[in-house]
């Protein structure tokens, strides 16, 4: 039986939008199932292509573990302070880093977009894209054949001597007509490349193809944030929507880098998961939504802060008595030790271009 319906609380966690047979059977069988707390926190919004992306993780043979770790994203859900700076929260948990997860490619394209942000400031740098001719080849040999065309022209003297180096995330789409796209977005620092030159010497390298743009680029941190969403992503919603093409992309995608730097800018760390501060887990998010819904004010604005944390103010720092949270044997609990990584991952972070996910 569903109960979220009558959560006094559900006004301010986004409603849960799914069915509660997911929840009871596909995820609530897990003992590191996220519960139903978690799911309006982090897996609000997009339940039916959680459970779409499931059921094909499982079809899929070998997956098992996989999709074991795609169901539990979101699990140990625990509400944490800064040691450095208390009375700030984060709610950290298990994630499952699938790129077809995505909360967990939020989060990284937001890291990614930040790195690349850092990075060119001050930079005069310049965005390109590189398409493929749309034909019905299967999505395997397309991404080969993208590969070894963008490997070709980068070797190309053309385009050393106008580009010093960059960064390259793909993005795939899927059209009804004409099948798999693949093209690749560039960020790159160097000189100015006419467009006409640059297009009659990517037809030279992929055979077929002469369609490309560059454009200088004059918002470094719109450029950065653009191009970081299909840093982790890499693919369009309309893959998800059917059986055949999420199968497809689930299968070929896997272990392919969807990202990667060339040139001078190699070495520069698009994977950034260094955290600065330590936290404190303080109570499971469970619990304090427990506490919220029989009455304490000071779970309930904790839970408002963190659910909106620009628009909601913090509490102050943490102060138990307030809370007393018995974890229901009439005992408070020992003092937590720091948390550390990779024990658990945060929601959210200081990140400049999102909110709270």
């Amino acid at each position: 039986m569903c109960t979220h319906a009558a959560d006094p609380f559900a006004p301010f966690l986004d409603p849960l939008e799914t069915e509660c047979h997911f929840l009871q059977t596909a995820v609530g069988s897990s003992s590191h199932a996220p519960s139903t707390v978690v799911y309006n926190f982090r897996h609000s919004g997009w339940a039916k292509t959680r459970h779409r992306v499931y059921a094909a993780l499982e079809s899929i043979e070998g997956e098992r573990t996989r999709a074991e770790s795609f169901r539990s994203c979101g699990s140990h859900a625990q509400v944490c302070e800064s040691l450095a700076e208390p009375g700030v929260y984060r709610i950290a948990t298990f994630n499952c880093h699938d790129r077809f997860c995505k909360p967990c490619t939020r989060f990284a394209s937001t890291k990614r977009a930040n790195v690349v942000y850092d990075f060119i400031k001050g930079r005069m740098v310049r965005f390109f894209t590189f398409t493929l001719k749309h034909n019905k080849e299967p999505l395997g040999d397309l991404l080969d054949r993208l590969k070894a065309a963008f490997s070709k022209l980068r070797k190309r003297k053309e385009w050393n001597r106008r580009v010093d180096g960059g960064v390259v995330f793909l993005e795939l789409t899927w059209h009804e007509r004409h099948g798999w796209h693949p093209h690749l977005h560039v960020i790159a620092e160097g000189r100015f490349f006419p467009q006409q030159q640059l297009a009659a010497l990517w037809k030279e390298c992929t055979g077929d193809s002469h369609v490309v743009n560059v454009v200088a680029v004059k918002d470094a941190r719109k450029a950065a944030e653009y191009v970081a969403k299909y840093a982790t992503k890499g693919y369009s919603d309309a893959i998800l929507e059917r059986d055949d093409t999420l199968r497809e992309a689930l299968i070929i995608l896997k272990g392919r880098k969807l990202s990667s730097t060339f040139g001078s800018w190699r070495g520069l760390n698009l994977h950034d998961d260094e955290h600065t501060n330590e936290w404190v887990p303080l109570a499971s998010l469970d619990d304090m939504h427990r506490q919220a819904l029989a009455g304490n004010v000071y779970a309930e604005a904790l839970l408002r802060h963190l659910q909106d944390p620009n628009k909601v103010p913090s509490p102050g720092p943490w102060e138990p008595a307030k809370y007393q949270i018995d974890n229901g044997n009439g005992q408070h609990p020992p003092p937590s030790k720091p948390l550390h990584q990779p024990q658990l991952e945060f929601l959210e972070s200081d990140h400049r271009f999102s909110p709270w996910l």
